[in-house]
């Protein structure tokens, strides 16, 4: 059987007014966000500082299901999202800023100003609103390459105020932006160990919020140094967060590391950095018994109900027991009961039937 199980993170971290702007008119992103892929041998990890005024948030599991939309009926593939929610209405407000999907695919969002976005005029008609376009390519793809491919399949003809950073489990990295000279995508790849993007455009630094960046380049500095395999670690990576949050009003709300190689969520939130948690992401798609049918068809062009459940990050997320375990220990309860019953009923099956034998050979004597 398999013990499903959220385990709290040893890593830690030393505790020490910008404008809203939307992106393709629906989702709210900020303005100062730090994100990075780091790759050396084995090893893929992927950081971010979600920085912005106070938010309510909350995770949101969505397992593999097959799905009816407005482009037709298709099959999904089971994610993880953190983003912002509505006091009181987190299971039906879905706004993903980030996330990652059971491939290991992961992606998140700088913000920037925005920039008129008009490619590929006979591409496929989107098949879901504007709302979460984003992260349907947890949906639909399993790593860097077919996200490129999923952006060039598909007509674009809005405004774009964001940059897009996805990696995936080889380590493969790619930004995706807008380039204000031909409002078309521009794609920068990782070329080295590492790939950083924060709040200015990588392919024309004239469109940004912050150039120079002291973030890009504290980031830049401290991934330089971790050069072998032993030197990148969660705690490597979750220095390097700590090195550029923000404190005031605009402040780190919350600070992510992905390890897509194990599927795995480290997540930091709040003032509090010695608040963490370790998130085994498959572990919790698999619990079949916690997710709910919900219409949120309005915000994500799903028809009819999608399977998925909404967890609050707040102070109770970290102080709170994990509610895995108690089902678990019911299960194993139970399968334990049944298992003694049954070794009793076939003990005494197999008494009688001895006894019936030697009865009757009494009788041939």
């Amino acid at each position: 059987m398999l013990l499903l199980f959220i385990l709290l993170s040893s890593i830690t971290i030393p505790s020490l007014s910008t404008e809203n702007f939307t992106i393709l008119n629906n989702v709210e992103i900020s303005p100062s966000c730090t994100i990075f892929t780091v790759a050396i041998g084995d090893k893929v990890f992927y950081g971010n500082n979600e920085d912005w005024r106070t938010q309510e948030l909350c995770l949101w599991f969505i397992p593999a299901q097959n799905i009816s939309t407005m482009g037709g009926e298709r099959s999904i593939y089971g994610s993880v999202a953190i983003g912002f929610t509505v006091e009181g209405n987190d299971e039906l407000y879905f706004n993903p800023c980030g996330g990652m999907n059971e491939h290991g695919l992961i992606f998140d969002i700088n913000g920037l100003p925005g920039v008129d976005l008009y490619d590929n005029p006979n591409g496929l008609e989107f098949w879901t609103n504007n709302t979460c376009y984003i992260h349907p390519t947890l949906w639909d793809c399993r790593n860097v390459e077919e996200v490129i491919e999923w952006y060039k399949t598909y007509e674009w003809n809005t405004s774009m105020g964001g940059q897009l950073h996805y990696a995936d489990a080889s380590g493969d990295a790619v930004v995706l932006s807008v380039n204000p000279s031909t409002n078309r995508w521009a794609f920068t790849r990782k070329t080295g160990n590492f790939l950083i993007s924060t709040n200015f455009n990588l392919n024309d630094s004239s469109n940004a919020y912050d150039y120079p960046c002291y973030r890009y380049q504290t980031a830049e500095q401290m991934l330089g140094q971790i050069e072998t395999e032993d030197d990148l670690t969660v705690q490597a990576c979750a220095d390097l967060l700590y090195a550029v949050h923000l404190e005031g009003m605009c402040h780190t709300l919350y600070s992510n590391i992905f390890d897509p190689v194990n599927l795995v969520l480290y997540l930091n939130y709040g003032e509090n950095y010695q608040q963490q948690k370790r998130i085994n992401v498959l572990a919790e798609l698999a619990q079949w018994w916690s997710f709910k049918l919900l219409d949120i068809s309005y915000m994500t062009g799903v028809e009819g109900n999608l399977l998925i459940k909404s967890v609050r990050i707040d102070e109770n997320f970290y102080s709170s027991s994990n509610p895995v375990l108690p089902v678990v220990i019911v299960v194993v309860s139970v399968l334990c009961i049944i298992g003694v019953a049954i070794g009793v009923y076939l003990y005494k099956k197999k008494v009688k039937r001895q006894n019936s034998s030697i009865l009757f050979g009494e009788r041939l004597c």
